[in-house]
């Protein structure tokens, strides 16, 4: 997870306790056919010790409900999972499904989901808690790691700096290079979720200093696929925290999300966050809508947003669990962003990750990890407005679902 505030990994804590589920017999991989959006959803589901991974259809139906879980041992699996785990944002060439063991076993896991066998597994630590954040594959040959961390004594091992883009083979797998990022002391640059548009890797810099407390402006650094060189580098005035980002289905739009920095405190925070659609036609990329926090009704979360169609945006906002104010999803309506309410959560901090199956289908999909009514919402949009439909995915292994990822 990116700790990016004291209060998130309290109640992450506090919502965890003492109690682990016994591990359940996996339940085997599936084989879906597919369409231009993928073959189907992957839900992380954790309580923060330990994590289950299911696998859904296009339709959301689920098809394998813990397809690979941490009590899951056997062939290719040498550290079981954590309770920290995310898929990554964007699918494979190949079709296999790549799991992030964040922090602290910095481990990816590479799942065929047509047998549910691991391939392999590669630890991304090299020497310390690097907190990977995401992983983009280029090419069968080629792909990228994002590590939240920086080393704090770089040099004791190969590529043991962190604040970087790891470069992977995925065929052995193995590390084959590193692209270093800076940051002003005591800033670190924390990249964290990746984009790949068109021949460039875009990468947000949270730039945040070592306790997450304080922030400069969000930037974005575009990478050459081809060369690992820097292609363009961009500041996001006034906004902070900005860590995850969307694109439309067409490829015109790039949504930033900024979560502001919780240590600053409520009022700071509102208006430091919120989001930025870029038009991605032009490089670097030019802002075309801005909309704070407080215009949204509470800072983005670090959660993903969605496009469920060019004109319309999906964005998951934090609540306040001090004010008893619960998560919510809103439409940001292009170009003039009317902002519409989409779903309500029970409670703070409860909300993923927000993944839409545009072009293919209307629906859109939140992980929604209340305990009263875990499981996956599935929204539909339609006059007067969006409503959910609850998809339970697992409910005899207590492990709310948290995190979303196609494959």
């Amino acid at each position: 997870m990116a700790l990016n505030c004291s209060r998130i990994v309290l109640a992450a804590v506090l919502l965890a306790g003492c109690d682990v589920p016994e591990p359940a017999p996996p339940t085997g991989g599936v084989q879906l056919p597919g369409d231009a959006c993928g073959r189907g959803l992957v839900v992380v589901g954790s309580n923060y010790s330990a994590s289950s991974v299911a696998l859904l259809d296009h339709e959301g139906v689920v098809r394998s409900s813990s397809v690979l879980s941490s009590g899951s041992l056997g062939s290719g699996i040498s550290l079981p999972l954590s309770g920290d785990v995310t898929p990554a944002s964007a699918p494979t060439g190949s079709g296999e499904i790549v799991l992030i063991d964040r922090f602290p076993n910095a481990v990816l896991t590479w799942l065929e989901p047509g047998t549910g066998a691991v391939r392999a597994q590669l630890s991304v630590a090299t020497g310390f808690a690097s907190n990977p954040q995401d992983y983009l594959e280029i090419s069968s040959s080629r792909a990228y790691v994002s590590r939240l961390n920086s080393a704090p004594s770089p040099g004791l091992s190969p590529f043991d700096g962190g604040g970087d883009l790891l470069l992977l083979d995925p065929r052995a797998p193995a590390i084959t290079g590193r692209i270093a990022f800076e940051a002003p002391a005591p800033y670190q640059p924390r990249p964290a979720r990746l984009l790949q548009v068109g021949a460039a890797v875009w990468v947000p810099l949270l730039r945040m200093n070592a306790a997450f407390t304080a922030a400069l402006d969000g930037q974005i650094v575009a990478v050459d696929t081809a060369t690992d060189a820097p292609r363009w580098s961009m500041e996001i005035p006034g906004m902070a925290n900005c860590g995850t980002m969307a694109r439309s289905p067409g490829g015109s739009r790039v949504a930033l999300s900024c979560s502001g920095v919780f240590a600053e405190g409520p009022g700071a925070q509102l208006g430091r966050s919120g989001v930025v659609v870029l038009d991605a036609g032009q490089e670097p990329p030019v802002e075309v809508l801005r909309l704070s926090g407080a215009a949204l009704g509470a800072p983005p979360s670090y959660a993903s947003a969605a496009f469920p169609g060019e004109d319309r945006l999906l964005v998951p906002l934090y609540g306040d669990a001090e004010q008893g104010v619960p998560d919510r999803v809103v439409e940001v309506r292009l170009p003039g962003g009317e902002v519409a309410p989409v779903y309500e959560g029970k409670r703070a901090f409860v909300l993923g990750d927000v993944r839409c199956r545009a072009p293919c289908s209307p629906w859109c999909f939140v992980a929604d990890g209340a305990e009263e009514s875990p499981g996956v919402q599935r929204l539909t949009p339609g006059p007067p407005g969006w409503t959910s439909e609850r998809i339970e995915v697992a409910p005899s292994l207590g492990l709310p679902p948290r995190s979303l990822g196609v494959f």
